[in-house]
């Protein structure tokens, strides 16, 4: 069957029995718009009068096209092109005249709008990747082979020792308190951080220890050597209330140990707790420890008094004992602190005599030598 003869879906509407087909639109319009006008084209304007044909002006020449060409030919460039060639042909200051004469000698300038300077292919900024600078472990041609064993090169390679060596076992009983503090699965971490705690306490490296021992300090809240390493790495970084906290625990587990006395006084003397550095510092005379020990104590009760401004109470608690009969390390300690007050006190005359003293034992003990030749020595 042909388009043609297929039947529509609308041949069954009732509506449309009896009409031809295509006559349902028409019908419709025609009974409400009436007859279709057949279209032909307007002679006129738009007004209805008659157009009329465009003529040029008279005296004015004519282009190709019918364009009225009064000016010239049309020019390559553009509007600005022609009013910067008007502009330059005919000079309208002084100015404008000597710029057309020097480009009429010279020429137009290297560079700005005129002449604008490009990129040069030979001055373009290039970057070359020369691969990592961080130091090889093996050179190129020396590469140790698959079917070594671990750990060792063969005959010829560069032997790096670790960046990071292996610390030093924890010695009983402070193992044991590790170990029981945090169990055995977590022994070996914990450990192995408090052991280069202390690693890097006794090479003087505070903040390093400080850092390594913080993310597990908290596991080890209940040791009283974990807090005293705490306590004076918090007193080298001058936090003084938490260094206290940290060797008051301390000094509550063992009352008859003076080793942190002095520098718990010195805390509460930096925090202006006074009253304390008295009470400790009574505590200490009553229990009399070594002579290093009493040294430090004396000085830090001795400069609190100092920074209370009594400097005869702190020349009066330095001023002790007879000449010892072997100089220690406390006794130039004690020397310098008693040659520092008496010259605060306006007495230069002991304290560059104090000071000799210190100078004959050791020349390098901390600034004598500078103190002694501010004094005229």
């Amino acid at each position: 069957m042909s388009p043609e003869e297929t039947p529509r879906k609308d041949d069954d509407d009732p509506r449309r029995k009896g009409r031809p087909r295509g006559e349902g639109r028409g019908d419709r319009r025609d009974d409400h718009r009436g007859p279709r006008r057949e279209w032909k084209p307007r002679e006129g304007g738009r007004d209805g009068a008659p157009r009329r044909e465009w003529k040029p002006r008279e005296g004015g020449p004519r282009r190709e096209g019918g364009r009225d060409d009064r000016r010239g030919p049309r020019r390559e460039g553009g509007r600005d092109d022609r009013r910067n060639d008007r502009r330059d042909d005919v000079p309208q200051n002084e100015a404008q005249r000597r710029r057309s004469e020097v480009f009429a000698r010279k020429g137009p300038r290297k560079y700005g709008k005129d002449k604008p300077f490009g990129p040069r292919p030979d001055r373009e900024e290039r970057v070359v990747d020369e691969g990592s600078i961080r130091p090889r472990r093996f050179d190129s041609e020396k590469r140790p082979r698959r079917d070594a064993p671990r750990g060792k090169s063969r005959e010829g390679a560069r032997q790096d020792g670790p960046l990071f060596p292996t610390p030093p076992a924890l010695q009983e009983p402070l193992a044991s308190e590790v170990r029981r503090a945090v169990g055995e699965r977590r022994y070996e971490f914990v450990s192995r951080a408090v052991s280069r705690a202390l690693v890097a306490y006794d090479a003087e490296r505070y903040r390093e220890a400080l850092a390594t021992l913080s993310p597990v300090l908290e596991d080890l809240w209940l040791i009283a050597d974990i807090r005293v390493l705490a306590g004076r790495l918090e007193y080298r970084a001058q936090h003084w209330k938490a260094a206290a906290e940290h060797l008051e625990f301390a000094r509550a587990s063992d009352r008859t140990d003076m080793t942190n006395m002095p520098v718990l006084i010195d805390c509460y003397r930096a925090l202006k707790r006074y009253e304390i550095v008295d009470e400790l510092w009574s505590e200490l005379k009553e229990a009399s420890p070594h002579p290093m020990i009493m040294a430090e104590g004396r000085v830090s009760a001795a400069m609190s008094y100092a920074d209370r401004g009594d400097l005869n109470s702190a020349i009066r608690i330095m001023t002790h004992g007879t000449e010892p009969r072997q100089v220690q390390p406390h006794h130039l300690l004690e020397w310098y602190v008693l040659g520092d007050l008496h010259d605060r006190a306006g007495d230069p005359v002991t304290a560059k005599r104090l000071f000799v003293k210190v100078a004959h034992s050791d020349a390098k003990f901390y600034d004598v030598a500078a103190r002694l030749a501010a004094l005229g020595e």
